[in-house]
């Protein structure tokens, strides 16, 4: 058996164990309470419904890697991946829900100047999109908000080596020529040789690995809230075994700032 077999084998179990345990865990009783630092209801609605659709895109993305099906899964791997991060991200920034949600008005202010510049007043209505009105709130967080590198960069570990599988998965999630050439066989000149109706064998270990590592850090986000931490050591021994750590703390310069806001504060 290969080491990718083996490593495929461990992160099954590993998730679906994780996956049993979430899904078992919303019948229970939840209270919110954090023993260092305030939150609010926006702060932890925002982390559980991240982690919340973590959980439920790793049904269909290991359905598909099962299946042979690595480069379509690749597009879900970076929304739970991304949805994880930022659940570790707001979980632990204090006005990182307020900047969440000035990110989202503003993404729906601008889909609402697109509408209603180019969509037809029978289709459109009067064009007004639901938020797109909210008064912007106060936060000092809007960069990462607005920009998953600079996000990346408030978490540790984190930074380039964050943002890395990031990037390589977004050029499977757009029309690239990335994408392109996986559909394209070469001939022995280099030209055009022969064209896929599906595409080259892609390995799906290091995505399945990721897949797995976002449901310990989507958890962890949620386990900063939970007073009874009933996930907390699940968590941490699933983090142990596949070899990463089980927080992204933030970073140092992430921390500053946070600090300097509140001193700030009248």
């Amino acid at each position: 058996m290969t080491d990718d077999a083996i490593d495929e084998d461990l992160y099954r179990r590993i998730g679906a164990e994780l996956l049993d345990t979430w899904n078992a865990a919303q019948g229970g009783q939840f209270t919110a309470r954090r023993t260092r630092g305030s939150w609010t209801q926006p702060q932890l609605g925002s982390v559980h419904a991240l982690t919340a659709h973590v959980h439920r895109l790793y049904v269909p993305a290991t359905r598909l890697l099962d299946d042979g099906w690595a480069l379509e899964a690749m597009p879900l791997v970076r929304t739970a991946y991304e949805c994880a991060l930022t659940a570790q991200w707001v979980a632990q920034t204090e006005d990182g829900a307020n900047a969440f949600v000035n990110e989202d008005a503003r993404q729906r202010r601008a889909l609402e100047r697109t509408v209603k510049a180019g969509v037809p007043a029978s289709i459109r209505g009067d064009g007004k999109i639901p938020g797109s009105d909210l008064e912007p709130l106060e936060t000092t967080a809007g960069g990462p908000a607005r920009n998953f590198e600079q996000l990346c960069d408030d978490l540790h570990p984190g930074g380039a080596s964050a943002y890395f599988p990031y990037r390589v998965l977004s050029m499977y999630a757009h029309a690239t020529v990335a994408l392109v050439d996986d559909y394209l066989e070469p001939n022995e000149d280099g030209e055009l040789g022969a064209m896929r109706l599906d595409p080259k064998p892609t390995a799906s270990a290091a995505w399945r690995g990721l897949l797995v590592s976002s449901l310990v850090w989507a958890g962890r986000a949620v386990d900063y809230f939970d007073q009874d931490h009933r996930r907390r050591s699940q968590l941490r021994a699933a983090a142990r075994e596949l070899g990463i750590e089980s927080v992204l703390q933030l970073s140092p310069a992430a921390g500053r700032r946070q600090r300097a806001a509140r001193r700030a504060q009248p």
